[in-house]
């Protein structure tokens, strides 16, 4: 299977509270991001990751070399604005692979989900194919989960929207799948749905959860594939990564 990927890695995290760059900060002894390479790197996709950063570029680069390309974000406004940095580097044409889209915060994710999802898009031909978690609730280990985009389904079980937290009601806060922002998705699809994510209401940024909604009022079925709990953890400061020391 071949893919493109791209991993998004430009975010400032500011409740690191940490002068070390947010995906070089340690988790078991080596940095966020070199653990979600090495899922990369371990699965049976063939891709070379194009690592999008920001605020920490010199530092990630000086770290990983000239191994990977890497998408200069210069204005950070959201995942639809981080993933649209690297569409330069990515074949958008109709025989393009698709696009494979992690998060250097997420360093417990596996390389068999990532074949999965891989499989599934392939075997499906979706133009968009999500991992998704549900959990039991949000206390403990998995309180991070709460503040995790929720997915919207219809009463026959269809993926219709994500919606995230900050956006949510209270009725759909107490939905119990979550996003974990691990997504494949068509290429040529993805450099037109890209142009049509608008900013958001409360906070200004794209949300790339928006090509969820995007793709089903094109008539596109989202296809889902169920990940642990455990593996999709997203580590945000300090005490997530001590938190997630007692996942399960």
């Amino acid at each position: 299977m071949r893919l493109q990927t791209i991993i998004l890695a430009a975010g400032k995290g500011t409740r690191m509270n940490s002068d070390i760059p947010k995906p070089l900060i340690p988790v078991n002894g080596e940095p966020m991001l070199t653990h979600v390479l090495r899922a990369v790197h371990d699965s049976e996709v063939e891709t070379s990751p194009i690592l999008v950063v920001g605020s920490w570029t010199v530092a990630i680069q000086e770290h990983y070399g000239d191994i990977y390309n890497y998408a200069i974000q210069t204005k950070i406004n959201g995942t639809g604005g981080a993933v649209r940095t690297a569409l330069p580097f990515l074949d958008t044409s109709e025989t393009a692979p698709p696009v494979l889209i992690l998060y250097a915060d997420h360093p417990f994710i596996t390389s068999q989900s990532i074949d999965k999802l891989a499989k599934l898009s392939a075997e499906s031909q979706a133009v968009l194919t999500i991992g998704t978690v549900t959990v039991e609730d949000y206390s403990d280990w998995r309180a991070p989960f709460n503040s995790f985009g929720r997915v919207v389904r219809d009463g026959n079980g269809e993926v219709k929207r994500i919606i995230e937290y900050k956006n949510a009601s209270e009725s759909e806060r107490q939905i119990t799948e979550v996003n974990p922002a691990l997504y494949c998705v068509s290429a040529i699809w993805l450099a037109k749905a890209l142009e049509q994510i608008k900013p958001n209401e409360l906070t200004g940024e794209y949300y790339i959860t928006d090509l969820v909604e995007l793709a089903v009022s094109d008539g596109y079925k989202i296809e889902t594939t169920s990940l642990a709990p455990a593996e999709a953890l997203g580590l945000n400061s300090l005490e997530d990564i001590e938190n997630a020391k007692n996942a399960k």
